[in-house]
């Protein structure tokens, strides 16, 4: 089952307006002195949104470092998302991680689905039960750029109840461009181009997808992959890339590996050919972004 963002929204009052010199009275009546809001009933009035707030939504990944207890996971990864109804006051978010468990406690865990508030520079979330277990994080934002977090985690509850520990988290940019390079010690030489499109929104499963298409020089089955986006995906820094090749055999190219925050470059550290006339493992590869 996915876990999906909430979703609210207002619908606006609509006006009419008998005369231009109404509408100039009526908006002096809602905007104060130096562009803030009147609150009605004469309450303070409110600055509007800051508009250098960056928001939190995106791919990220979390390094957990344990201070008490066996810490359950390394690591986590996955989405988080911002709804920006109140942005650098008091939005909602909501998140789905993938975990890297380093015990049982999370290991047939699909996801772990969170809820909770970004104030200001402080983001808090409480997952919903995972295993009995309960995965609290309390976190800072470096600026209001949205590019990284610090704080602390704990899990409540389960098999690691009592674990609590640090987490420190990185923003990813999406995976979205043309990447292209050579494979590493190849004869004859080949050489992998992929043109990819990461989706922005992620998904309940804590992962982004992707779909693209390559190009390969070298091989002598196949020139070309296809990828729809239920083949492949990313979280965190890792990128899963399943390509159908253009051989007439649908024979299968498997790509692992990981890209770095800005999504500058993608080390490739599995290129598998599973079957067919070219199956083999192909080595490493590392792509730039063009």
């Amino acid at each position: 089952m996915l876990f999906s963002p909430l979703c609210r929204a207002s619908r606006p009052q609509v006006l009419r307006l008998a005369s231009l010199s109404a509408a100039s009275a009526a908006l002096s009546a809602v905007l104060g002195c130096g562009g803030n809001v009147a609150v009605p009933g004469g309450g303070s009035p409110v600055a509007p949104p800051d508009p250098n707030y960056v928001l939190l939504t995106g791919n990220w990944k979390f390094e957990a470092t344990p201070t008490a207890g066996a810490s359950p996971f390394s690591s986590f990864s996955g989405f988080i998302f911002e709804e920006a109804d109140d942005p650098g006051t008091n939005d909602v978010i909501t998140s789905a991680f993938q975990a890297v468990p380093t015990s049982g406690c999370y290991v047939a865990a699909i996801s772990i689905p969170l809820k909770g508030t970004a104030q200001g520079l402080k983001v808090s979330e409480r997952s919903f039960s995972v295993n009995g277990q309960f995965l609290s994080l309390t976190a800072t934002r470096a600026d209001k750029t949205a590019s990284t977090l610090s704080g602390t985690y704990s899990i409540a509850g389960g098999c690691a109840g009592g674990a609590s520990g640090t987490v420190t988290g990185v923003k990813y940019s999406p995976l979205t461009g043309t990447y292209a390079g050579p494979i590493e010690n190849t004869s004859p030489a080949k050489t992998v181009s992929l043109k990819l499109t990461q989706f922005v929104q992620g998904t309940g499963d804590g992962i982004f997808l992707i779909s693209g298409s390559a190009t390969l020089g070298g091989f002598a089955c196949f020139t070309a992959g296809t990828m729809t986006s239920s083949d492949g995906f990313v979280t965190g820094s890792t990128a899963v890339l399943n390509f159908t090749a253009n051989d007439g055999q649908n024979t299968p190219i498997q790509l692992t590996g990981s890209f770095d925050p800005a999504a500058s470059s993608l080390t490739l550290s599995s290129i598998n050919v599973p079957s067919g006339s070219c199956s083999g493992s192909y080595g490493t590869a590392t792509l730039t972004r063009q």
